[in-house]
């Protein structure tokens, strides 16, 4: 049986996380799968944990790097990350990378004793990967690189394309988004490949199913949006939509998932309903572990994202059932079809079409029954995945 070893960037809430403990689930009976956390911070650790995947133990050195230091409450460990990012500091002033000797010399432990090593992200795993020279190597890109690369410097521009340049096979999570980044990187294009993140749809739909002590009010239109609060959800849109159907008249609670501030993306959504005083209909109830029995009980989800690789949470929503409207991001058409699982939408007008389906039932029921009929086919990413591996 071949070898695996996954690079996790961390445990924390995100596509990443769970789209990655989706894949092993489905593919531990084929392969020996073992996973490497660059940094065991996170609440999906114990996730990792109940479904017996094999974690690799932490690496002190290589935790210090990439730990943030919120999450660091070892006394220990906050020195020593401040010392090595202070002399990482110091020796990128000389031209001298140090984190690149520090990656490479933990690469060297587990480098050859697998079949392939895979990183499951883009960012610091995919230049941990590219140290990695004997096994061979999957980059997985979970994003969109017109978009991405704007939010890098471009010294880490640079160290991030000599990393593409070095690992086997890049997968993408869409079509879209691989030529996106095939049009970057034409002279590699050809190791740029599409997959879309395998779902495993019984347990979605059996997770569904777990009562939840936050029932929603079945009197109103219940609407769902799940993710973490990061600039690219555009959440702080959310109470202003929710004004806009309010002056027409429309009843319904709005409910966010999720957690995290990254750029102050919850200050913000926080002031916009502090603007609009929608509280009362527009909460925000935290993150959760298991998502799923609320996108069940919500009559819709609402994806505002600006852009998405491939959207988890759309394709978690089709396997439940719920319509999704979405907005009209790059990729969105590639996982909605527009008028037979959801609709695709400019951001601007998302507040007609979820009005309509609030004022006008029979639209709306049969848009719920086009999404009842719906079964995801996993085979066809399945077989990839093998081929992949093979």
């Amino acid at each position: 049986m071949k070898k695996i070893l996954f690079i996790l960037p961390e445990f924390g809430f995100g596509g990443t996380v769970f789209s990655t403990l989706n894949m092993i689930s489905l593919l531990r009976d084929k392969y020996e799968i073992s996973v490497l956390p660059m940094s065991h911070q996170g609440p999906v650790k114990e996730k990792y944990i109940e479904a017996g995947v094999n974690i690799l133990p932490e690496d002190f050195l290589l935790s210090c790097y990439c730990d943030a230091y919120g999450g660091i409450t070892s006394i220990r460990k906050k020195f020593f990350a401040t010392v090595l990012r202070l002399f990482e500091k110091l020796s990128l002033m000389m031209g001298l990378n140090s984190r690149s000797v520090i990656y490479t010399t933990i690469a060297r432990k587990y480098d050859g004793k697998f079949d392939y090593v895979a990183c499951c992200q883009e960012g610091a795993s995919t230049i941990f990967l590219s140290k990695f020279c004997k096994s061979k190597t999957v980059a997985w890109f979970r994003s969109e690189y017109s978009v991405y690369r704007k939010q890098l410097s471009p010294q880490r521009l640079a160290i991030e394309s000599e990393a593409f340049n070095k690992v086997g096979t890049i997968v993408c999570v869409s079509q879209t988004t691989r030529d996106d980044l095939a049009n970057y990187f034409p002279h590699i294009a050809d190791r740029i490949i599409a997959i879309h993140n395998i779902q495993n749809c019984e347990n979605i739909i059996e997770k569904s199913k777990e009562k939840v002590e936050d029932v929603f009010n079945k009197n109103v239109f219940n609407i769902v949006s799940v993710g973490r609060f990061a600039p690219q959800k555009q959440f702080h849109l959310i109470p202003g939509i929710a004004h806009e159907l309010q002056k027409r008249g429309c009843k319904f609670c709005w409910y966010i998932i999720g957690d995290g501030n990254q750029e102050g993306a919850n200050d913000k959504l926080k002031e916009e309903l502090n603007k609009y005083k929608n509280q009362d209909v527009v909460k925000c109830i935290g993150s959760r572990l298991n998502p799923y029995p609320y996108i069940a009980m919500a009559d819709i989800l609402v994806s505002t994202s600006y852009y998405e690789a491939c959207p988890r949470v759309v394709a978690e929503s089709k396997i439940i059932h719920t319509p999704v409207i979405s907005s009209d991001y790059s990729s969105a058409r590639e996982f909605v079809v527009d008028g037979v699982t959801g609709y695709v939408e400019d951001i601007n007008n998302l507040a007609d079409i979820i009005s309509d389906l609030i004022q006008d039932r029979s639209k709306f029921e049969a848009l719920k029954k086009q999404c009842t009929d719906y079964n995801m086919d996993c085979d066809v990413i399945m077989n990839k995945l093998v081929e992949l591996f093979s």
